[in-house]
């Protein structure tokens, strides 16, 4: 090949500049638009402006909206997933009854409430829920499928009165409780003075995590 060819040979795409730190930016202020306007209400063009980035960024690092918004969604409930088969294998192996099974579930939760990037992960996957079934329900059978049966065969082993069907439901109303008490709309902090979001919130997964057993008693 020639001197002049190689020098009109087309360079291959490399990545858009900008600082490797722009990834993890971009997770974060696209959750929280994701959190605030939903996935119909928030482009990349948003995302993009509000980060201070190209959207040719965007798409090298993430490929699409859809592709970004999961990835925001798995990285974060795929370990709550996870958390909740650590700890229920560590009450299985320790002897644990029903109050510490159900408390493993709730606890991981609680955990993630109490640190501000957890909190606002919340926020994000409680809007995720009002979100259409073909988006909603796709993220959460990868995230909490395998460990929601997990946890229904374990009340089953020690509760074999109960059908699957009734503890599915159960585990179901659980969820709902926590998925109210994260978005954030539970009021506690209007009805209780003194008690800022936060901490009603904290006291609605407190709750929970020692009493969600007695649903199966």
């Amino acid at each position: 090949m020639s001197v002049s060819a190689r020098q009109k040979a087309p360079k291959a795409p490399g990545r858009p500049e900008g600082g490797s730190h722009a990834r993890e930016t971009i997770l974060k202020v696209a959750r929280d638009l994701f959190a605030d306007k939903g996935y119909a209400g928030t482009t990349f063009k948003m995302i993009s402006e509000k980060v201070g980035v190209t959207n040719a960024l965007l798409t090298y690092y993430f490929g699409s909206k859809e592709k970004l918004h999961e990835e925001i969604y798995l990285q974060t409930a795929g370990k709550i997933g996870s958390m909740r088969l650590q700890r229920l294998a560590e009450v299985t192996d320790s002897g644990g009854g029903l109050p510490e099974l159900l408390a493993s579930f709730i606890a991981p939760l609680l955990e993630l409430v109490a640190t501000e990037d957890g909190a606002a992960f919340l926020r994000f996957q409680w809007r995720v829920e009002s979100e259409p079934p073909e988006l909603s329900f796709r993220l959460r059978h990868k995230a909490y499928d395998e460990s929601t049966r997990a946890y229904v065969k374990a009340i089953t082993a020690i509760r074999p009165e109960l059908s699957e069907e009734t503890c599915f439901a159960r585990i179901a109303c659980i969820v709902g409780a926590t998925n109210y008490a994260i978005s954030s709309r539970h009021r506690l902090d209007i009805l209780l003075p003194g008690v800022s979001q936060k901490e009603g919130t904290l006291h609605i997964l407190t709750e929970l995590k020692h009493n969600a057993y007695k649903y199966f008693l």
